[in-house]
């Protein structure tokens, strides 16, 4: 582990805590940055978290009661990161140049809270448009912290900020890139930006028609715009009764009467058992209207669209039809 960090870090303090201690920051460091780019859409936020770092350093035999957590939490926090990659470039010519590249050994006598401290840009796991499937994503050895004459990293109230642009390829195809954007803010990095626009999976189990419309939902939801959220899946909701009802979306005609046309096109026995998209619309509309509601609202509303589609993939499954024998034959496929 010593040689290993050594080499990646370039330069350690001489200290009984190092490398210890650049080891455990450097993979909460990477934890996160996977948690973030993975898992999260624009604009959200992950927090390093450092619960590891008492425990790893004590079972290297390093008193931490002699500086006290609060003093290695402070320095995780204060030391720049500096940026490595498992990629050292397509051309194996130059890949001891690219190795090196940002390897600049710190100055003698420059304090710990200054001094770099690397991290691997972790490997992703995305959706990839030219494979048309989830893949491993690497990033390149371009990728980069800021630059030459570039105001980052600075200290804002006391505490250091930073930008970061990761350049990914899909390892699969080598051909597709996602470029992503975070910004530090001592321990809580932030995506600020990913182009082209990653699709998170959809939570609405929609057609594949009105999939994009149920994937503007989900996004902007995730982006943190819940009323951008509310119009789309009200807009999702309008579409879907509009498709079911053969009605053309250039066609004037109220919420309210679309809504009662589409449950009077409903089986008895299907209007009793799920959710009606009724109140749903009524209740999208008043929060736009009104520009209210909870990410919780959004997540109930959600879930209320799903289980109403999921029982219309049902009934069409069993291809089941209005009539006064409706519900019997529903009960004969229990026993089927």
């Amino acid at each position: 582990m010593l040689m290993d960090e050594i080499e990646l870090q370039h330069t350690l303090p001489g200290r009984e805590a190092s490398p210890c201690f650049e080891r455990t920051v450097r993979l909460a460091v990477e934890r996160a940055f996977k948690d973030l780019l993975e898992t999260k859409n624009l604009y959200q936020k992950v927090d390093v978290d450092l619960n590891a770092l008492p425990q790893a350093l004590t079972a290297e035999g390093v008193d931490i009661a002699r500086n006290g957590v609060e003093a290695y939490n402070r320095e995780a926090r204060l030391r720049p990161w500096a940026i490595e990659t498992h990629h050292q470039g397509d051309n194996r010519a130059t890949t001891g140049v690219m190795f090196n590249a940002g390897g600049i050994s710190q100055p003698l006598g420059t304090p710990v809270e200054e001094m770099s401290l690397h991290f691997l840009v972790p490997s992703l796991r995305l959706n990839c448009p030219t494979c048309k499937d989830k893949t491993t994503f690497e990033a390149l050895c371009s990728s980069r912290q800021s630059g030459f004459a570039s105001p980052y990293p600075r200290t804002n109230d006391g505490k250091i900020e930073q930008v970061f642009t990761f350049f990914y390829r899909c390892v699969s195809c080598r051909a597709f890139l996602y470029t992503t954007l975070t910004h530090r803010r001592e321990l809580r990095i932030q995506l600020c930006g990913f182009a082209p626009r990653r699709q998170l999976e959809c939570r609405i189990k929609a057609d594949k028609e009105l999939r994009p419309i149920a994937e503007d939902a989900c996004n902007a939801f995730l982006e943190g715009d819940i009323f951008g959220g509310f119009y789309h899946l009200r807009t999702f909701v309008e579409h879907h009764i509009r498709r079911r009802l053969k009605i053309p979306i250039g066609q004037q005609i109220r919420g309210d009467e679309l809504t009662a046309r589409y449950n009077s096109s409903l089986p008895e026995p299907l209007k009793a058992a799920i959710p009606s998209l009724s109140p749903v619309y009524d209740e999208l509309s008043g929060h736009l209207h009104s520009r209210t509601g909870t990410p919780e609202d959004f997540t109930r509303i959600e879930q209320s669209i799903n289980d109403h589609l999921a029982a219309l993939r049902t009934l069409e499954r069993y291809h089941v039809q209005d009539g006064p024998s409706a519900n019997a034959r529903i009960e004969q496929r229990r026993f089927d």
